[in-house]
């Protein structure tokens, strides 16, 4: 007990010659504020039967008990804040901050606008800022980094946005996509929407229940092919699964090497599925090989590689059945996509660029990173894993740069690069 006296002793103490060293405009500020505390005028009256959720999830301020058939209205004590305090608060915030503070009620509106104090929001970043403020209390609106604009979204989207084919509402589509299977590409706007549902509620955004999906396909041979997306949040970032199970009831597994090299089987934009050439290196799944024309498949226990150029793992996983009379392979492709905030981010510029300057994933991140936290969050068992390839030609790598995504498509200061310090 004597040890707590001290520590309130000593408290109490260095309050009070804190409080000896404000000067008396300090103090008046603090006389001024607690003279504007809630008072009856601070409380309007609702229908208490028709705003029942709202009562449930809104308390009175500390102090002050809420009645039923009244709520708090903030706007009413800032309608007393005396201006000099205001203005006080303003000067410590950022442009687009001030921005947002001068919308939140009529006098600190009156205050910036009528005279003529709203701050300028002249560069790309501001705007970015302010109108991402914006997005967090605007349900039915989700930002773009294309036009920098608000754009408004359905619930009947995809992942592809409004329409497989469209482009709208935003023209500035290129290397804002993801392919995932098939004909079938993540918009950066859907993935950005998948994290606003999980960062801001479900008002704001897409379920991840818009990314699953399942496809089933049968040849003419009798092979026959199960893929699964699925899409998970780990630590605030996205997450994409597609898994492929590919069955052949022939001895040999020529017929299921013929249908996976006919397939759309993707693993990424660096790593191909088959001894098909890959969009941009040579890189080949190790297991997938064909090792000759007699030996299509090798039977081989679950494997992961990674891909060195952007955040993307797979597992690959061969099985003869019983008395040679058949074939299963499995692969499982982890892609981790960001927090999709934007699409300079590298983890998303990464995945979708068709690049050969981007940083290789390789140099900062280990191999396997990508599917060990879904493995932990879905209780599987961690697999080492090892790297498919190697980078070559480093010198030519851009390490750590924050690189236009628009590439070649962009027209020439569109989007303020300057100001980005980004390459041309």
């Amino acid at each position: 007990m004597r040890i707590f006296d001290i520590r309130g002793w000593f408290c109490r103490f260095r309050r009070h010659w804190n409080y000896q060293r404000l000067d008396s405009r300090l103090e008046n500020i603090i006389e001024i504020c607690e003279a504007t505390g809630p008072s009856d005028s601070d409380w309007e009256t609702y229908d208490s039967t028709s705003t029942s959720e709202y009562e449930s999830e809104h308390s009175g301020p500390t102090g002050h008990t809420q009645s039923p058939g009244k709520r708090f209205n903030p706007e009413a004590k800032l309608d007393r804040m005396p201006r000099e305090i205001l203005i006080m608060i303003s000067n410590r915030l950022t442009d687009a901050s001030r921005m947002t503070f001068a919308l939140t009620c009529r006098p600190i509106y009156q205050v910036y606008f009528e005279a003529d104090r709203h701050p300028p929001l002249a560069t790309r970043k501001d705007r970015e800022e302010f109108l991402q403020l914006l997005e967090k209390d605007i349900s039915n609106l989700y930002f773009c980094h294309s036009c920098t604009l608000l754009h408004s979204w359905s619930t009947q989207w995809g992942i592809s946005g409004s329409s497989q084919w469209s482009f709208q509402p935003c023209l500035d589509w290129n290397c804002h996509q993801i392919r995932l299977y098939g004909l079938e590409e993540l918009e950066f706007s859907s993935a950005r929407l998948f994290m606003n549902y999980h960062l801001y509620g479900p008002a704001h955004g897409l379920p991840l229940s818009k990314l699953e999906r399942r496809w089933n396909t049968k040849s003419s041979n009798g092979v026959q092919m199960q893929v699964v997306r699925r899409g998970r949040i780990i630590h605030d970032e996205l997450f994409v699964l597609v898994t492929y199970i590919i069955k052949s009831s022939q001895g040999k597994g020529g017929s299921l090497r013929r249908f996976m090299e006919q397939s759309d089987i993707s693993i990424c934009n660096h790593v191909h599925a088959t001894d098909d050439s890959s969009i941009l290196y040579n890189w080949k799944a190790g297991k997938l090989i064909r090792h000759s024309l007699d030996v299509p498949l090798v039977p081989c226990e679950t494997t992961t590689e990674s891909c060195p150029m952007c955040l993307t793992d797979y597992s690959v996983k061969i099985t003869m059945l019983e008395q040679g009379k058949g074939w299963t392979v499995a692969l499982d492709v982890f892609k981790q996509l960001g927090g999709c905030r934007s699409p300079y981010d590298w983890k998303w510029r990464s995945a979708s660029e068709i690049s050969l300057v981007n940083e290789p994933r390789s140099i900062n991140n280990q191999a396997g990173i990508v599917r060990n936290p879904w493995a932990a969050a879905e209780g599987m068992k961690r697999t080492e894993a090892t790297f498919v390839g190697r980078p070559n030609n480093m010198k030519y790598f851009i390490l750590g740069m924050r690189r236009c995504p628009w590439n070649s498509f962009c027209e020439r200061g569109r989007h303020d690069c300057a100001t980005y310090g980004l390459a041309d």
